[in-house]
Parts: C-alpha cells; sequence; structure tokens
C-alpha cells in the first residue's frame, strides 16, 4: 500500500490492514511487499496531514501488536522505495513523525529554508522479563546480526509501577529506546555470551540510563508513546510513505511467530528454547510438547511441512535448530511422505508422466556453512515407497532421502538452519509431507551402576557424565578378570531400525597419557574389545575381530553392547559406531578407567604401634590415620581440579584392627593402582631421625628370614623416590633437622645406576606383591606399593615438630598431603 501525504484518512482496524498488506500467517520471516495502491478508509492507521500554517509535522499514528514486525518505507516515485524506520510492535501506540515543515525566513528576509536535523540516534526494543532470582532477562533484535538475543542483567532494581505501565518509550543521547515488561518469567536464565559491538555499547547505555529510566515510570506511568524526532525528506519533493506489516515474524527462528508466542504465554519469542531442554519451542508446538516445561519433550526435533495448500502453492518454513554445546551428535534425517502414493504416483491413474508431481524441496545449512539440499518429484519415489518404506513421526509410507552426522563441539553450540517447501501439483487435495529431522545418537544408561568407597551403588551413576571428568568404566572382580567394562544402552532412531552399527575404540585424541595401555590379553575372561551386552540384551551381537564388533539398531531405536578396557587408571578411550547406511563413523562417547588408590593408616585398635618417647600421648596409630584421612582428601581435591575419575579407599578410617595380611588384599580386591602405607618410626637411639620409604625387595634379594619377590621394583621405587622427597620437603618447611634416611649397599635402591635418597628395600608384609598379597604377579602387576615411614618420634626434636594437633604438626601433615597427592596423581599418569 502507498500513501501519499496529500490526502487525509484513517484506518479503523488494524486488522484490514493486515489484510491489504497480504501477509496475515505469511510463511515468509522477512517483511512483506507492501501493495502499491493506495489504502482506502478503514485499513488501520492515522496519517496525520502537514498543516502549513502551523508547522505541525505529519505523522503516521497506530495501535501495534505485541510481536508483529512493522517498517515504514518511503519513496519520490511510488517505485524505488527506502526503509525510513524499522521497529518491533509491543502492544502500545505510535506515534510516528515523518517530516517537519521548513523553518519560516529569518528575521532579515534571506528566504533561507533549512532543513531540520536529522536525528542518528539508533532505535531498540527491549522485551524484558523479571526472574525470580532478580534477574533481568532482556530480549531484542540484534543491532550487530538482526537475530534474536537474550541476555540477563542483574543489580537494577524495578518500580512497582511498571507493573500497571509495562511499555516505556525513553531517549538518550544515543538511543531510542522502547522496553515492554513482561511478567510471570519461568524460563531458563540464558548464560550470557559475547555480545557484538553495537549491542554491548546499547547495554552500556541501557544500563546507565535505566536508574533515569525507573524513576520516569514512578513519575509518570502514562509514558508509553514512541516520538523520536523526525527525520525530514528534501523538502522540495512530493513524498509517499508506506507500512509494511509481518505478522509471522519469527525473531528466534523457532518456528512458532512471535505474535503467537505472546499470546499463547508458554514460550519467549526471544529464546529459541525457553524452557532449556534441547528441542525448539517450534518442534514442542509441533509434536504436542510443553515449550516451558523442560520434563516434556519430544523424541525428535523436527521440522515438518506439508503441501496442503491449494494447487501449485508453496508451504515453506524455516528454523534455526541449535545443537547445544557438549551434547551428543546428531543423525539429520530428510524423510518423505505423500498421500498420493501409491494410486497417483504409479499405476492406471497414473499413466506416461504422471500429472500429480507434487514437489517437496529441503536446504539445510551447517554453522561452518557445509550445506544438504535436494529437491524431488513425489512421482521419482514410488519404488522407494515400494520396498523401502518405513514410519517417521507417526507418518507412513516414508522414504528416507538424506542421513547425514552433525557433530556437536564441546565448546560451542551448533547452529542448523533448516529451510523447506512442499507443493502440490495438479489435484491440491492429496498432500505430500518432507519432514527433517535431528536425530541425537547418545548412550541412554549404562550397567552396572558405579560404587562408591563403601560398595554402595552411587544413585545417577546409570547415566553417561556430561563434560569431565568422563563416564568411568568399572572393574567387576579385578583380581580375577583383570578388565575395566561397561555395558552401553544407545538410542539411535527408530527410523534406523533393523540397521547394523560396527564398535570401534581408540585413545582419546589429545589425552594424557596418549595411549591405551595394558593389555586386553592379560584378561583370562574378556579378551576382546567388544562383547554382547548381558544386562540389555544381545542386540544381535557379532564378533568381527578383537578390535571390532557388531549388533543391530531394535525396533525401538536401540541397541547395546559391552565394552572392556585394560583396568590402568586413568585410560582415557573414545567409543564410535558406524551405522550402516551413513557415510561417517560417530564419536558416540568418551570414557576413562578411574584411578584408584588404596591409603593404609598402620596399626589401630590395640595396636598402637610407636609411643612418643617424651609424650606417650602421642601415638603412632593415631598420627597416621590423621595423615591417611588428610591425604584422602587432597587425593579428592586433586583428582576434582583435574577432573579426573577417582576411587580413593582407607584400609581402616577409624581406630580398628587389621591383620597386617589382610592390608594387600584390599589394594588387590579393589583394583588398585597405587598403595601406600603410613608409618611412623621409633628407634632405641633418640638422635635417630629422617625420612624412610620402604619397596618389597626382588627375588634375587631375598634370604632366609627376609622374604621377596617383587615383580615390580622399578615402579614402586618412582612412587616411593617421590613421596619420600615431598616428605623430607614438608618437614623442612617447619624443622631444619628434616632430612632423607641415609641408605647402604644391602638395602638401598637404584635408579638408572644411582641410590634414590630415602628409599630401601625389605621384606614388608603390606607391600607384597603374589596373587594372596597385592595380587602383582610377573605377567600382571598393576599395583605400585610403598610404606612410608615418615619421622621418629622416638626423637624429641622430630616428636615436638610432627606431633599433632601442634601448629607445626598440622603444616607438615597438611603440606606433605597436598604434594604427595600431586606425586600419586603423576604416578598413575605414568603407568605403563
Amino acid at each position: 500500500m502507498c500513501l501519499c501525504l496529500l490526502p487525509r484518512f484513517r484506518v479503523r482496524s488494524l486488522l484490514s490492514l493486515l489484510v491489504v498488506c497480504g501477509l496475515l500467517f505469511s510463511y515468509q520471516r522477512g517483511f512483506c511487499d507492501p501493495l502499491d495502491t493506495p489504502v482506502q478508509d478503514g485499513s488501520g492507521a492515522v496519517w496525520a496531514n502537514h498543516d502549513s500554517d502551523d508547522g505541525a509535522y505529519k505523522q503516521l499514528s497506530f495501535q501495534s501488536i505485541l510481536g508483529v514486525g512493522y517498517r515504514i518505507e518511503k519513496s519520490n516515485n511510488l517505485v524505488n522505495w527506502t526503509n525510513f524506520a524499522q521497529f518491533y510492535g509491543v502492544g502500545n501506540t505510535v506515534t510516528w513523525n515523518l517530516f517537519a515543515n521548513p523553518v519560516p525566513e529569518d528575521q532579515n528576509g534571506g528566504g533561507n529554508q533549512a532543513p531540520v536535523e536529522e536525528d542518528t540516534r539508533k532505535s531498540a526494543t527491549l522485551v524484558m522479563n523479571k526472574a525470580d532470582t532478580g534477574e533481568l532477562v532482556l530480549g531484542w533484535t540484534s543491532l550487530d546480526t538482526a537475530e534474536a538475543v537474550q541476555y540477563a542483567l542483574t543489580g537494577l532494581s524495578i518500580a512497582d509501577e511498571w507493573n500497571t505501565n509495562p511499555i516505556v518509550g525513553h531517549s538518550t543521547d544515543n538511543y531510542h529506546f522502547t522496553m515492554l515488561l513482561m511478567t510471570g518469567y519461568n524460563g531458563v536464565i540464558p548464560q550470557n555470551s559475547q555480545l557484538g559491538a553495537l549491542d554491548t555499547a546499547m547495554i552500556a547505555d541501557f544500563s546507565t540510563s535505566f536508574p533515569a529510566i525507573n524513576q520516569s515510570v514512578i513519575d509518570n506511568a502514562a509514558a508509553s508513546q514512541l516520538a523520536p524526532p523526525p527525520l525530514p525528506p528534501d523538502p522540495s519533493s512530493k513524498v509517499f510513505f508506506r507500512l509494511a506489516v509481518n505478522a509471522k515474524l519469527d525473531s528466534d527462528f523457532d518456528g512458532i511467530p512471535d505474535v503467537l508466542e505472546y499470546q499463547n504465554g508458554n514460550s519467549s519469542s526471544f529464546s529459541h528454547d525457553s524452557d532449556g531442554d534441547g528441542a525448539s519451542d517450534g518442534s514442542e508446538a509441533d509434536q504436542g510438547t510443553n515449550p516451558n516445561d523442560a520434563n516434556d519433550k519430544p523424541e525428535i526435533e523436527a521440522l515438518i511441512v506439508t503441501g496442503n495448500a491449494e494447487a501449485g502453492v508453496e508451504i515453506s518454513q524455516k528454523r534455526k535448530i541449535i545443537i547445544p554445546a557438549g551434547s551428543p551428535n546428531r543423525l539429520i534425517v530428510v524423510a518423505l511422505q505423500s498421500d498420493e502414493y501409491p494410486s497417483y504416483t504409479s499405476g492406471d491413474l497414473c499413466e506416461g508422466e504422471c500429472p500429480f508431481n507434487d514437489q517437496l524441496r529441503w536446504l539445510i545449512t551447517l554453522s561452518n556453512g557445509e550445506t544438504i539440499s535436494g529437491q524431488v518429484d513425489v512421482n521419482d519415489l514410488h519404488e522407494k515407497w515400494e520396498t523401502e518404506s518405513d514410519t517417521f513421526l507417526g507418518r507412513s509410507p516414508v522414504y528416507f532421502q538424506e542421513v547425514k552426522v552433525v557433530e556437536s563441539k564441546p565448546d560451542q553450540d551448533v547452529v542448523v538452519e533448516v529451510e523447506v517447501g512442499a507443493t502440490n501439483i495438479e489435484d491440491g487435495a492429496l498432500p505430500s509431507t518432507v519432514m527433517v529431522g535431528l536425530l541425537p545418537v547418545e548412550v541412554v544408561e549404562l550397567s552396572p551402576k558405579v560404587k562408591d568407597e563403601d560398595g554402595n551403588e552411587i544413585a545417577g551413576s546409570e547415566k553417561p557424565n556430561t563434560g569431565k571428568p568422563l563416564t568411568p568404566f568399572v572393574e567387576v572382580d579385578p583380581h580375577a578378570n583383570r578388565i575395566a567394562h561397561r555395558e552401553l544402552k544407545v538410542k539411535i532412531g527408530e527410523p534406523l531400525k533393523g540397521k547394523k552399527v560396527t564398535w570401534t575404540l581408540e585413545a582419546l585424541p589429545g589425552a594424557t597419557p596418549a595411549t591405551i595401555r595394558g593389555e586386553w590379553a592379560d584378561s583370562p575372561t574378556h579378551k576382546d574389545r567388544f562383547e554382547a551386552s548381558v544386562a540389555y540384551g544381545a542386540n544381535g551381537f557379532r564378533r568381527i575381530s578383537q578390535q571390532s564388533g557388531e549388533t543391530t539398531i531394535a525396533d525401538d531405536g536401540h541397541t547395546a553392547i559391552r565394552v572392556n578396557v585394560p583396568p590402568i587408571g586413568f585410560n582415557q578411550v573414545r567409543i564410535k559406531i558406524q551405522i550402516e547406511g551413513v557415510d561417517t563413523a560417530i564419536d558416540l562417547i568418551d570414557m576413562e578407567v578411574p584411578g584408584i588408590v588404596v591409603i593404609d593408616p598402620g596399626h589401630g585398635g590395640g595396636d598402637s604401634g610407636a609411643v612418643g618417647r617424651t609424650d606417650n600421648s602421642v601415638l603412632e596409630k593415631n598420627l597416621v590415620l590423621s595423615y591417611s584421612l588428610k591425604l584422602r582428601d587432597e587425593l579428592k581435591e586433586k583428582f576434582k581440579d583435574e577432573k579426573r575419575n577417582l576411587r580413593v579407599k582407607l584400609t581402616r578410617d577409624d581406630d580398628s584392627a587389621i591383620e597386617l595380611t589382610e592390608r594387600a588384599p584390599i589394594a588387590r580386591d579393589e583394583g588398585a593402582d597405587i598403595f601406600v602405607s603410613i608409618h611412623f618410626n621409633s628407634a632405641s637411639s633418640t638422635s635417630a631421625r629422617g625420612c624412610e620409604t620402604f619397596v618389597e625387595r626382588l627375588a634375587s634379594q631375598a634370604s632366609s628370614g627376609n622374604p621377596g619377590a617383587n615383580v615390580n621394583q622399578d615402579e614402586d621405587a618412582k612412587l616411593a623416590g617421590a613421596l619420600n622427597q615431598s616428605l623430607v620437603d614438608a618437614i623442612l618447611t617447619q624443622d631444619t633437622g628434616g632430612s632423607h634416611r641415609p641408605t647402604f649397599s644391602n638395602n638401598w635402591v637404584l635408579l638408572d645406576g644411582s641410590p634414590i635418597p630415602g628409599v630401601k628395600r625389605a621384606g614388608k608384609a603390606v607391600t607384597r606383591d603374589g596373587n594372596t598379597r597385592n595380587g602383582n604377579t610377573a605377567g600382571f602387576h598393576p599395583v605400585k606399593s610403598c610404606l612410608i615411614e615418615v619421622e621418629f618420634i622416638s626423637n624429641e626434636t622430630a616428636l615436638n615438630s610432627v606431633k599433632l594437633p601442634g601448629a607445626k604438626g598440622v603444616s607438615i601433615k597438611d603440606t606433605f598431603s597436598e604434594s604427595a597427592a600431586d606425586d600419586i596423581y603423576n604416578n598413575i599418569l605414568e603407568q605403563e
């Protein structure tokens, strides 16, 4: 519609204006092309004519609808139109100044007619939602990208007067703000991302100006009219204006027009996914779930368009689908269905070149610019429906035209823009449908559950971890099985039922360590990487080789398998699947073998161990328990900081008695990577001092009465050397007498030909290798063991330094425990 400002006329109905514009419920996101014909009376807006006598502004005035987009365009010739003003309807009365009368001649009679100065301020319409937690969630159309943006601000006080005057206009030196306060917000508080330069400047101006805006609401509750200063054209020319209206504006590309989101009130026009459940609002509306309830979501994110308009008219729709950072990879499925099958795609009713050739098209654009596109005539699909028909989203028969992998990213969202169209040809009665679905390929359950240090199942551990630490493997009867494993139940989707899935695994790219350590052959019971699932059913499992296996996708869209990995702490693997008919393998899940540490506080119960010579209240059993508890806490903190899986168990965590022969088997039965026994020393000589750490003798170093058969002394010695050095360093922070105990040729342990300071070999019962002790054998020795003697409490100076709860003793204990946690963590990383 073109409006010349010469006549004066009024339009009484905005609905009439929308009809005249020809875009009520249009499927296009952009503004319509207004009709090049004058609007008759009753079309909805008031155009105020210019009065040359009083110099009044010419104005456009109308009542806007919340969620509808508006644009005023101007032209000098009714052919070429330029954008004059563009804004977002917030339900207010809009009065827009078009241009001003030239100023009168100056007092000297010079005849100057200078135009009014142009207003360069930007316009911003902000929809404000006040969250119960205090944040002010803003939504607007980005000044940088023209896409919907949500951003949360804190510390802004909202006056009560906003409740009765929710629409406010306010101008600053740089912006014209129109603000609408919405109530009852229960959406997701957005995680603020980096804004563009224009949006950043606008939000800064808004935040600075908000106290004044808030005060203006208090002072004038009726301040709701948008009236920016005039923008004049050339006063010497005839100027025409027209109003373009978009009632199908979809700011967040979720498939629901803004105006409907506001009217329905159960989703946000500035949030693609109002409830944060991973499904777009449009997909939820299409499939009957609640877009504002994270517990109610569709099985599949999908865009569905059926060509049910009159013959020859295309129905099209666009949608932006966001794959959240760190979420499962997706399969993009393009599915095609037609009510013209079978009668009107082949047979007597369709001889020769069938005229009932409905057209279906799709264009899918990924964040990286890659596109998936195509167009088909449904007649060409007859044989496909005949031989490969299926069901998808309740429609049948369906042919899956495309199945492609879209990989998610760990640290940023992946945006998929989908545009589809369906056109009925000739009949207009038997529609055809194009569907684009994104199927998450994900592990939905694992078995068995993970257990804590006390052997109790951890609630929720049947679900995969999100992010780090990675989803852990478990070890069941580690000494007998010598393998870590989990069984995985995987959701792929009913559309791919019957398809074969090939399974492989590899060392996690970029992991430390970079390889999978240990050998599957060490396990007497599970030598293959993949086996049939017992918990979830065999799912047609077939062994391909030691390195791979195959399963079938069941009718419910799931499959399952058992995965085995050598039980070395921090082994990290990536499990991959290749689905039959899909040209790209899918990274399914990353998993990790937990580091397992057993700490043994010596003595306990009736066995007090050493007693402080000059203070007999100091008992070894109490000191070592305090050290062990602190080391456990530091290990948990260390592994948490490193985002690694950990299980740490104490042989005792109270004053209980445990036989010497029962301690090492705890490490064996837990599948431990590290076993550390903590003690304090005593001697008849009051001058004896120093830190020493013991490892088991080699068989060649044993003698009658001095047993030993260490199968991995070098590995034990590296751990012992690091811990003994940490002991000395910790004591030296409070006591200059701290030192390594001397070693001699009859008891030292060599590393690269040199004795390791403070490390000795001995026949300690708790560090004994063998099936009946810590489980280490010549062919399989996962446990690194040592026994620490912290200091001599028979020495008065040393006793005064280490006794608890003395300040020096606490400091030494804490310093050692923190450093020892690093030593143990690094030792697990360096296992071979």
